[in-house]
């Protein structure tokens, strides 16, 4: 999209119409990426076109020009860019490619001039016109002076530290966040979070749902290209900590879970896997870790509350979104379980 805007803007200087009674007295100022050329022969205007002397604004770009008298043909090159012009022709080869202009090159004080669309066009230019200084503005593509693209870090996705999960959306420099936390001495809590993002500086509040009152201020330095936070957590109702937050790796296990029935809350770093589950029809709740290996995934889920456990062994599929196989519980026979995303 951006090429294909350029490449009009181009065309539209080769076509609009300038002033006819632009001559010595009123000469356009050129300005080449930030810099004032000068020219032996000045540009001029002719049938409501501008012309450009060709071999300075080329030769100021980098191009090489060569010219042959014989034929009155124009041969330049700049790296893989090759164009023909014939003095007095409306067309013009570029790469090989036809291209036509309603005004002729031609020789001024043996100098050969032409259309300033066509040096934009031939050497992938940005060109504009300022009529009120008439001043003809000229930045190569690649020049510094072209927007640069942003370089702000998008923290918009799913993150987990040791023992919770975290759901982060970005807007701007605004944040808002879900988190759960899946700490073994605990029954799973959500808190709900706002933050900002300044620089390499990540600043979130986190309050406990189901405890207003319970609050926590984490300030956080952004490492390792934006995929870790490190910092400090200060809650409002014990001393301050250190913690740390990982961006969950594309394709891993880490979110949230469901299966009929029951709820699981998995994190992955690396091959070890740890969360909880949730009995949906008890509220039952169960810590859960395991490994990853391949495509093949075991679980082991503890409920404290009566010592029992439950192996589940399974495979992945579905594209990582759906975990098939056996669920082993100690106190009774095997059967088939799915786990899905």
């Amino acid at each position: 999209m951006y090429k294909k805007i350029i490449c009009l803007a181009l065309l539209l200087l080769c076509v609009l119409p300038f002033p006819n009674n632009v001559y010595a007295q009123n000469e356009p100022t050129v300005i080449l990426n930030g810099n004032v050329l000068t020219f032996d022969v000045q540009p001029v205007i002719v049938e409501g076109r501008l012309l450009v002397p060709l071999s300075g604004i080329f030769n100021a770009l980098g191009a090489t020009v060569s010219w042959d008298a014989a034929t009155q043909t124009i041969n330049a090159s700049q790296g893989n860019t090759t164009l023909m012009l014939v003095i007095g022709s409306q067309k013009a080869l570029i790469n090989g490619a036809e291209v036509v202009f309603d005004v002729p090159a031609l020789i001024m004080n043996s100098r050969t001039m032409v259309p300033l669309g066509f040096v934009a066009m031939s050497l992938d230019c940005q060109v504009s016109y300022d009529a009120v200084s008439n001043t003809v503005t000229i930045n190569s593509i690649s020049n510094p002076q072209a927007p640069e693209p942003s370089t702000r870090i998008d923290l918009t996705g799913t993150w987990h530290s040791p023992y919770s999960i975290i759901w982060i959306t970005q807007i701007d420099d605004r944040l808002t966040a879900t988190v759960h936390d899946t700490s073994k001495d605990m029954a799973s809590e959500d808190w709900s979070c706002t933050g900002t993002v300044s620089g390499n500086t990540v600043t979130i509040d986190f309050q406990q749902n189901s405890n207003s009152n319970n609050t926590i201020k984490g300030t956080f330095d952004l490492n390792n290209s934006g995929n870790r936070m490190e910092g400090t957590m200060v809650p409002s109702y014990a001393a301050s900590y250190n913690f740390v937050i990982e961006r969950a790796t594309p394709g891993d296990l880490t979110g949230k879970w469901h299966s009929q029935g029951s709820t699981f809350w998995i994190i992955q770093k690396n091959d070890i896997l740890t969360g909880r589950a949730r009995d949906n029809k008890t509220n039952n709740e169960w810590s859960l870790d395991g490994n990853v290996s391949g495509n093949m995934v075991t679980i082991n889920f503890d409920d404290k509350a009566s010592s029992g456990i439950i192996k589940g062994i399974f495979e992945l599929k579905n594209d990582g979104n759906l975990l098939e196989g056996t669920m082993t519980p100690s106190w009774n026979n095997s059967y088939s379980f799915i786990i899905q995303r």
